[in-house]
C-alpha cells in the first residue's frame, strides 16, 4: 500500500486479493506479523477472489506490505463502528438518519460535543426548521433560450424538496465500516444513497448512484453547516 503524501496515513481500504482457495474469512498482518483489523465484504467463490476492508498504516512517501491469507473466522476484534437502523456512530461522530424522510438530521462532533449540521438558510435550500445534511432537490428548467445548456437566472422559483424516503435499511455493519442505505423517488426517477462511515475517520461519505428519467428538470444535492469552536 503506497503513499504518496508527505505525512503518515491511517485509512480503512477496500482492496480485492486473490486466494488459492475460498474461504470463509481472511486474516491479514503487516512485514512484522502484526495483525491488522480487517473486515470481509464478500468472497467470489469460483475465482476465489475475497473482497475485503483493512486499517492501512503507512508512512509519509512510503509505503506498507500487507498479507492475506485464508481463515476459518476472523480474529478477534472489537467493532470500531456501530450501525442502528437510523444511526451510525464511531469515536469522532455519531450521525442519525429520519426513516420518514432519509435525511441525515444530527452530525455531532464528540471531540467537540457539537453539532456540525444546520437548518437550511435560503428558500432553496429545504427546510428552515428542518435539518437534512443528504438534501436533493429538483428544480423546474425550462430556460427562454437555448434549452440545451441555458440556465436561466431565475430557476430557483419552481424546485421541490425530495425529502419522502421509500426505505431506510442496514445496508452494511462490520467492525471498520457501516452503511444506511436510503431509497428515494421523484416522479419517474430513483436514488439510493449509501451514508458511510468508517473506523478512525471523522468523515462521512453519502455515495449515490440515480435512475433518471426527468425531462426539464434539473438535480442538485447539498448540505448545511454551522462553525464549531
Amino acid at each position: 500500500m503506497f503513499n504518496p503524501l508527505a505525512w503518515p496515513r491511517t485509512e480503512v481500504v477496500e482492496v480485492a486479493v486473490q486466494l488459492p482457495s475460498p474461504a470463509a474469512n481472511v486474516q491479514v498482518f503487516d512485514s512484522t506479523g502484526k495483525v491488522i483489523p480487517a473486515q470481509m465484504i464478500r468472497m467470489d467463490e469460483s475465482t476465489h477472489q475475497a473482497h475485503l476492508l483493512l486499517s492501512a498504516a503507512t508512512p509519509s512517501l512510503g509505503y506498507t506490505t500487507f498479507y492475506v491469507r485464508g481463515a476459518a473466522k476472523a480474529a478477534s476484534a472489537a467493532s470500531e463502528v456501530n450501525a442502528t437502523e437510523h444511526s451510525l456512530e464511531n469515536s469522532l461522530v455519531r450521525l442519525t438518519v429520519d426513516p420518514t424522510t432519509g435525511c441525515i438530521t444530527s452530525l455531532l462532533d464528540k471531540h467537540s460535543n457539537s453539532e456540525i449540521l444546520a437548518p437550511a438558510e435560503t428558500d432553496t435550500g429545504g427546510p428552515r426548521k428542518a435539518t437534512c445534511g443528504n438534501l436533493l432537490q429538483a428544480f423546474g428548467d425550462k430556460p427562454k433560450a437555448w434549452d440545451a445548456w441555458s440556465i436561466d437566472a431565475d430557476f430557483e422559483k419552481e424546485h421541490w424538496d425530495i425529502d419522502k424516503a421509500d426505505e431506510v435499511k442496514i445496508e452494511e455493519s462490520g467492525s471498520l465500516r457501516a452503511v444506511l442505505r436510503v431509497k428515494k423517488h421523484f416522479q419517474h426517477s430513483s436514488f439510493v444513497q449509501d451514508i458511510t462511515i468508517t473506523a478512525g475517520s471523522p468523515r462521512v461519505d453519502v455515495n449515490m448512484s440515480a435512475d433518471w428519467n426527468e425531462k426539464h428538470v434539473l438535480l442538485e444535492g447539498g448540505v448545511s453547516t454551522q462553525r464549531t469552536q
